[in-house]
Parts: structure tokens; sequence; C-alpha cells
């Protein structure tokens, strides 16, 4: 069921080393069923106190010892490697913990690295990031936001499950786009602005703009109450 091997390395559901990724790990727990290659760390306690898993670094090489970490230094791992067919060495996505600054005493900024590998490669590359000021990147790893999307033309599409129609906006070399049912699946779109719960402002199918008019009738078509 389990064995130490003479490299003192913890082996369950084997007798023998399994490399991956190049490494041999400490603890290596193998099965073949999602049953037997499966684990859990519980905590039943009435209280609201959870169970924990933690990574941890240190620039110290002594172990226990305390090491000032720097900017950029990788904290943990967690890796979702596959067999290739070859090998088990490469990862098909990973996400990491880093140094997200100057670190000091009660002073730990950190960020949040999603990476995925492209068709074709070999390596994780970084999709998303979540800095140390909570600004979310995706597509770059400095967003200058608190959502920011990086890529060629990048598109928010909004899809509506019930009809699976959809609009989106759209940015071009700085411009911006809103598009409303771009396909053309049905006729009659239009794009409003609402304000305090009402409707104030609908540009629909045919051009036409209504200020406080839900059905404009003119190209330009503006109600006023006084």
């Amino acid at each position: 069921r389990a064995r130490f091997d003479t490299s003192g390395r913890l082996l369950v559901g084997h007798s023998s080393n399994f490399s991956i990724s190049g490494s041999n790990p400490r603890f290596q727990l193998i099965g073949g069923s999602d049953s037997t290659a499966h684990g859990y760390i519980g905590i039943f306690s009435a209280n609201n106190v959870g169970a924990n898993f933690s990574l941890v670094k240190s620039r110290n090489g002594t172990i226990g010892g305390q090491g000032l970490v720097l900017d950029d230094d990788v904290v943990g791992n967690i890796n979702f490697v596959a067999s290739d067919g070859n090998d088990a060495a490469h990862s098909a996505a990973r996400i990491s913990a880093v140094i997200d600054g100057t670190a000091a005493a009660n002073d730990l900024p950190g960020r949040l690295e999603f990476m995925t590998t492209a068709d074709g490669s070999s390596s994780p590359t970084p999709k998303v990031v979540i800095k140390a000021n909570g600004n979310i990147g995706c597509g770059t790893s400095s967003p200058g936001a608190f959502v920011h999307l990086s890529t060629d033309t990048p598109v928010v599409r909004l899809t509506d499950t019930s009809t699976n129609r959809f609009a989106q906006i759209v940015s071009e070399d700085g411009n911006l786009r809103f598009d409303a049912d771009n396909d053309g699946d049905q006729s009659g779109s239009n794009i409003t602005f609402r304000v305090d719960g009402g409707e104030r402002l609908r540009i629909d199918s045919n051009g036409f703009l209504g200020i406080n008019q839900g059905s404009p009738s003119t190209r330009l078509d503006l109600r006023m109450d006084n």
C-alpha cells in the first residue's frame, strides 16, 4: 500500500519512483481510479476554522531559516501534468503564486498567475494575472486597471443563454465599438442607456436615436416633459 524507498521518498499506491516533469517528488500518490488517486485534508470542528495546505518559500538555504524573498520570486506552483505519449514532462496548465513587489517584515505583496499551454507548445504561459493591488489582467501581466484585457482587437462578449444571442463591446486601435446582435440573428435589436432605473437613450436597428423615447420615429427623436 505504501513504502519509503532508499531515497526517502514516500510512495503510496505503487512500489517504485515515478518521475514527473524531470523531478522525483518526495511524496507520490498514484492510483488507477478517481478514488485511489485522491487525497484530502479535512477539519471537523464546531467553529469557522478551515483546513489548510501551505506552500512555503524562504531564500535562506538552511531548512527552517528565514530569508527575505524578492520581487518575482515564485512562492509555489500547482502543475497539471499529462502524458504526451512519450513522457510526463510537461504541464498543460499551471497556477503560480509569485511575489509582486518589495517584501519586508509583515509586508508580503503577491500575485496569482493562471497559465495554460497553447496548442503546439509544451510550456504554459500566463493568461490571467491577479496583481497585488487587485487588478486583473487577461492577456497582460501588467494590468493598468481593475480589469484589463489585452489582445488583438479585444472583445467582451455577453451571451443570453435563453436565446443564445449575444452583444459585445470591442476595442479597435483605441476606438470603442458596441455590437448588438452582430450576427443579425433577429430584427429590431437596439442599444439602450438607462439611468436611475429608467431608459434615457436608445439607438434602434434603423439607426434612429431616441432621447427619452423608447420608439424613435426619426433620425433624432427627442421627447421632453417640459
